[in-house]
């Protein structure tokens, strides 16, 4: 018997960076058009959106995110993470964020059974788009 595999994506957000020259504005929408690239191209996949700036998303952004996903794990006001982003060294704040937060989505989404039936696992940059 076949059956089809079940894919979880994990995306990495930054939106309110103050790194880079997208405004925060300018990254949300990259981000949501990562989110619909991958459920048009993978329509039955879960998505969880793993936000990793030191600036708080709005209530508006979140709910636009949440909009466009499965689940949002927002760790923007975790106190690590808002020690990391006093750094004005880009690549320090968003490769210690990343990995430390990916870390803690691991383990709450295993804790949870947020990962429960999935086939694999992928591990995507928001503000990319899956191609052929």
């Amino acid at each position: 018997m076949n059956r089809m595999i079940k894919h979880c994506f994990v995306v990495t957000s930054a939106v309110n960076s103050k790194f880079g020259v997208y405004s925060p504005a300018a990254r949300l929408q990259q981000t949501i058009a990562t989110l619909k690239n991958v459920r048009e191209r993978v329509p039955n996949c879960k998505i969880i959106v793993m936000e990793c700036a030191g600036t708080p998303l709005t209530d508006a952004q979140s709910q636009l995110i949440e909009e466009n996903c499965d689940l949002l794990l927002d760790f923007s006001t975790d106190p690590d993470v808002k020690e990391i982003y006093k750094s004005d060294n880009w690549d320090v704040v968003k490769n210690s964020t990343e990995i430390m937060c990916f870390g803690r989505a691991l383990r709450m989404c295993q804790d949870d059974s947020d990962f429960a039936n999935m086939d694999r696992i992928h591990k995507m940059s928001g503000r990319y788009i899956l191609n052929d």
